[in-house]
């Protein structure tokens, strides 16, 4: 009997492309695994990171 798992692939980008598919709102962290301790602490460098650009891009907004 085969449990009722979502298929899983494997994959690589650069830091670049993975920040650009955040900003764009194209992905989210949620749907992110890390499979390692050192791709863990890069992508939650990388997001926030992007919740600073984010965040100050909103202010940006809210000011003008």
């Amino acid at each position: 009997m085969r449990m009722n798992k979502p298929e899983r692939l494997q994959l690589s980008m650069s830091k670049e492309q993975l920040k650009k598919l955040l900003l764009e709102q194209k992905l989210v962290a949620s749907d992110i695994r890390c499979s390692d301790y050192c791709s863990q602490c890069e992508l939650k460098q990388l997001i926030l990171e992007c919740a600073r650009i984010n965040c100050s891009g909103s202010l940006q907004n809210f000011d003008g």
